[in-house]
């Protein structure tokens, strides 16, 4: 009865050493494939943070010309301002001219007037005064046409300092118009940066969890694998 049960016991433990062989070798196989599952997948996510990381450059670097094409656009806008800024100063000296030559222009005429009426009242006293008078009234009619031409000049020079006033308002306009596009498409483009560099850590934080989850199924491995060998 001893020896049926000593061998009964040896049968039994062996029987009890092939489960657990068993079961380890399935539990090492099982950690074997997640391990190879996760490699597949860890080189997946390395592929696709490469891309990821390369569409983030991209994005920088669009921002970074659209933002210098905005300096630039700045820039232009500044000149046209400082361009107006000195027609401006320009018209307001001719404006200023304008006013002092219609001023010297009424005070001639007043002069001629007043002047011709004096004469004309010495004449009936004196018919000698008859040349004397004609020769200051033409030398009033000389000064009254160069004040007209002169009057004539600025008001051309004002006219075209408006012409371009108008051309170089509509060019700032237009520029401000582009400014404000500009600026729009720089702030899409930051939206769509934003975007890539989330998506970027996020496959980052992927990538590393699933390094460091093979790395604790490496671990397992060999524990299983000195197990098997034991």
């Amino acid at each position: 009865m001893l020896l049926a049960l000593l061998i009964l016991s040896g049968a039994s433990a062996q029987g009890d050493r092939a489960t657990r062989e068993a079961e380890t070798q399935r539990r090492l196989a099982a950690v074997r494939e997640e391990i190879a599952t996760l490699s597949a997948l860890r080189k997946n996510l390395d592929d696709e943070r490469s891309e990821a990381a390369s569409a983030v450059r991209e994005a920088d670097q669009a921002v970074d010309q659209e933002s210098r094409a905005l300096r630039e656009i700045d820039a232009e806008v500044a000149a046209q301002q400082a361009e107006l800024e000195q027609l401006q100063q320009r018209r307001t000296a001719l404006e200023t001219g304008l006013g002092a030559q219609r001023e010297a222009l009424a005070a001639l005429l007043r002069s001629a007037y007043a002047l011709g009426r004096h004469e004309q009242l010495k004449l009936l006293l004196a018919q000698d005064r008859l040349d004397s008078l004609a020769r200051v009234l033409a030398y009033h009619r000389y000064f009254q046409r160069d004040r007209v031409e002169r009057i004539q000049t600025l008001l051309a020079e004002l006219e075209e300092l408006a012409q371009v006033v108008r051309q170089v308002e509509a060019q700032r306009l237009a520029l401000e118009t582009s400014r404000l596009q500009q600026e729009a498409r720089i702030a899409e483009l930051e939206t769509q940066r934003g975007q890539r560099r989330t998506l970027l850590a996020g496959l980052e934080t992927r990538f590393k969890d699933t390094g460091s989850r093979i790395q604790a199924l490496g671990r397992d491995e060999k524990a299983l694998t000195q197990l098997l060998e034991q």
